[in-house]
């Protein structure tokens, strides 16, 4: 009988041994799977629209392995008394009498198994506090990542109501965490995004996938500001854990950054039109540069003057050595009496070895300083007369315009002969107009013989000089001269009255486009004196 109680208890006290065994191992495999997951969901990098899904679970299972601590016994006295209780019941169970004493040596070996096993339990009951303490340790750092996580986390029930929150979920409401529980979450968003938010926490339970939006929440007391909420049901279907992220600043960014974008598509519409208005202008300042160059080309081979441009060729010593041509036209070619390949290119002194220096000290001003200069001369090399007109088109360069004007010279020299001439001549030529008669030149004579000033003749007629009973003849005279030249006699009056008689030789000319009559009158007063005198005889 002893052996039997004793194999029943230790039966017992196995049973109860391996019931320990489960729950430290059961203890274990949780605290593992724990830390796993927790090493897992921090280690993890941070993905757009996903969070750390063991710390929303985390206040959960922490409180489950408290209730179930607390559902076990807690001390060895109570394991005892039902071990004691068990043993009582196999006792009966067997027909064994509960007065049944055993022997001294059964009592000692059973002594001896008891304190074993109570040293065993100990150990594990150890083994248990210790898993417990790491237990309670680990939720502690749980429930700090929880509760002080950089975002809100809430538990929302399919009506909308906040079941839980953490602290920071708490912050971003601007109220204590007990304000929060059992009111709707809508409550706090702003009433614009009111119906944006109900429809994705519908879309949420619906779909039991990961979804995610964007809405602006009024604090209480304080200015409005934006979240970021994703979302995902739970497994039942009746609650979803919502993270709650603060973009305020975020979408202070991309608002800045959508106004940048807008100015900055405004600047470039405004450049793109401005850039679109100078191409205009560059097009049409090009076309008008074209038309330029067409007109300087034609002009520039078509004119008169002989055109080239220079470029000074400095010496050694720094001095200006010669200059060499760049370009010409064809009429400085004809000066020259070369063609065009033989003069670009070439330098002055290699083209005219005689060439005078002045030459080559007025250019060379010319193309420092930028002022231009006009100058006449003449070229023994060419025997002609020439007027050089040279300016600075770039800096050190010259253009020179040529003109030959040796027709001009040799007539500026015959009309200086004519003009001495008619002023030395002794009898009177004037210039009259056709038209009336007005006297528009008199030589030095006409003033002298009629005694008028030379500027107040110009301001008379033929009319005027004339004897009162010539008058009618005048206009017939004067057509009759232009026509077909006229020699005759006729009777002039002085400034002082007097008469005289005088012979007129009248042709007609045209000056300037104007029809004139030149008339020679030339007093022939001693002519009668000497007539009379021999008729007399």
């Amino acid at each position: 009988i002893s052996a039997c109680m004793c194999k029943t208890l230790e039966l017992e006290l196995r049973k109860t041994q391996l019931e320990l065994e489960r729950r430290v191992t059961d203890k274990a495999q949780e605290l593992h799977k724990a830390q796993k997951d927790l090493r897992e969901g921090i280690g993890r990098p941070e993905r757009k629209g996903e969070e750390h899904p063991i710390a929303l679970d985390l206040q959960h299972r922490g409180d489950g392995i408290v209730k179930k601590e607390q559902e076990r016994p807690a001390d060895r006295g109570a394991l005892r008394r039902r071990a004691e209780a068990r043993l009582i019941e196999k006792r009966k169970s067997q027909g064994q009498a509960a007065g049944e004493r055993m022997t001294a040596a059964e009592k000692q070996r059973l002594v001896q198994e008891l304190q074993i096993h109570q040293i065993e339990l100990e150990m594990q009951n150890e083994e248990l506090k210790q898993a417990r303490d790491e237990a309670e340790s680990e939720r502690e750092r749980y429930l700090d990542l929880y509760e002080f996580a950089p975002m809100g986390y809430f538990t929302l029930g399919a009506d909308g109501f906040i079941r839980e929150a953490n602290l920071t979920g708490a912050n971003l409401l601007g109220q204590e965490r007990s304000a929060l529980l059992n009111r709707r979450f809508s409550h706090y968003v702003s009433g614009a995004d009111i119906a944006a938010f109900e429809t994705f926490l519908k879309k949420v339970f619906e779909s039991r996938d990961r979804e995610s939006c964007t809405v602006s929440l009024g604090r209480t007391g304080r200015q409005r500001y934006h979240v970021q909420v994703e979302a995902t049901a739970g497994r039942d279907g009746r609650e979803c854990r919502a993270v709650v992220l603060d973009v305020t600043e975020r979408k202070k960014a991309e608002d800045a950054l959508q106004k940048l974008h807008v100015e900055l598509e405004q600047r470039v519409v405004e450049r793109t039109a401005k850039l679109q208005a100078e191409m205009t202008a560059r097009m049409k300042t090009e076309e008008a540069l074209r038309k330029s160059e067409s007109r300087y080309r034609t002009l520039f081979h078509s004119m008169q003057e002989g055109f080239y441009i220079a470029e000074i060729i400095w010496g050694k010593d720094g001095k200006p050595a010669d200059y060499i041509y760049l370009d010409i036209n064809p009429a400085f070619q004809n000066i020259m009496g070369l063609k065009r390949e033989q003069i670009i290119g070439k330098r002055l002194k290699e083209l005219v070895p005689n060439v005078s220096s002045q030459w080559l000290d007025v250019f060379t001003r010319v193309a420092i300083t930028g002022k231009p200069v006009s100058r006449e001369f003449y070229s023994n090399t060419f025997r002609r007369h020439f007027k050089a007109i040279a300016y600075q088109p770039f800096e050190g360069q010259f253009a020179v315009l040529v003109d030959d004007i040796t027709a001009r010279k040799q007539a500026e020299t015959k009309l200086r002969h004519y003009e001495l001439l008619a002023k030395r001549y002794c009898d009177v030529i004037l210039f009259i107009g056709l038209d009336g008669g007005r006297i528009l030149e008199a030589n030095d004579a006409a003033a002298r013989v009629y005694g008028y000033p030379y500027e107040q003749l110009l301001t008379m007629t033929i009319h005027d000089l004339r004897a009162a009973e010539t008058h009618r003849l005048t206009a017939d005279q004067i057509t009759l001269a232009y026509d077909h030249g006229l020699l005759f006699e006729g009777i002039h009056r002085r400034q002082d009255g007097s008469t005289f008689p005088v012979e007129v030789s009248a042709q007609g000319a045209e000056i300037d486009g104007r029809r004139i009559l030149i008339s020679v009158v030339r007093d022939i007063t001693e002519r009668k004196w000497i007539e009379a005198a021999l008729s007399e005889r």
